[in-house]
């Protein structure tokens, strides 16, 4: 059963669309070096795109998580296909590769028991939304931005940006004049792929439809 395309289009917001959505720069959540995604692409051709999953939502600096994910829903397996980029607060554009079992826990710690209940969401990006978007952009980053869409469900909006060392915080590319940017539809809780109660990615039938008050059915690991 295949949960996510490689060629899902996304949503590209104009100007206007952008400008009224209102985001401000303390909704970013983290920075992609477009390299990264592209290397985690090329890396694993049987990857269709990235979840990206908000990381630390307790620490005023936070950061993303960025996995492979395969076209029946679930994250690859494999180390080295999941990727964290540095803090917000950092001017670093470093990403560090992670095992499954570190991507795992850090994930778990996001969705505890403490964290802000509006921070407990992934968003899927098809390839082709984030190819589209690097091979149109003179910017040589992906700016993440946590913004409430579809009937009040938070999703993120990726933007091309810039690493700006002199700013507080390093990204740019907000102020743009629109097309540069594309909002995730596809975001979990709502759409997800389903895991088995060890954390193993299992194929489910048809995408996960998760509740407010049923956690175990999102896809994100955050069981005990």
């Amino acid at each position: 059963m295949i949960i996510y395309s490689s060629s899902h289009d996304g949503i590209i917001l104009d100007s206007t669309t952008l400008s009224n959505l209102g985001v401000q720069v303390t909704d970013l959540r983290g920075y992609f070096q477009s390299n990264a995604i592209l290397d985690l692409f090329n890396n694993n051709p049987d990857c269709v795109g990235i979840r990206v999953y908000n990381i630390n939502p307790n620490n005023e600096f936070p950061a993303l998580l960025a996995v492979c994910v395969l076209e029946n829903g679930a994250d690859k397996q494999d180390d080295g296909t999941h990727i964290m980029c540095a803090s917000i607060n950092s001017a670093s554009d470093s990403v560090d590769e992670l095992t499954r079992k570190s991507a795992y826990d850090l994930i778990k710690k996001g969705y505890s028991f403490d964290v802000n209940e509006s921070e407990k969401f992934s968003s899927f990006f098809s390839k082709e939304m984030i190819n589209n978007l690097v091979n149109g952009s003179p910017h040589t980053g992906l700016a993440f931005y946590k913004v409430v869409w579809l009937g009040g469900r938070s999703t993120h909006l990726v933007v091309t940006s810039d690493l700006d060392n002199t700013k507080e915080i390093p990204v740019v590319g907000l102020e743009g004049t629109g097309f540069n940017n594309c909002l995730s539809d596809q975001p979990c809780p709502g759409h997800c792929a389903n895991v088995n109660a060890e954390g193993v990615d299992v194929i489910s039938p048809q995408p996960m439809i998760s509740t407010a008050d049923d956690l175990t059915s999102h896809y994100i690991p955050i069981w005990d």
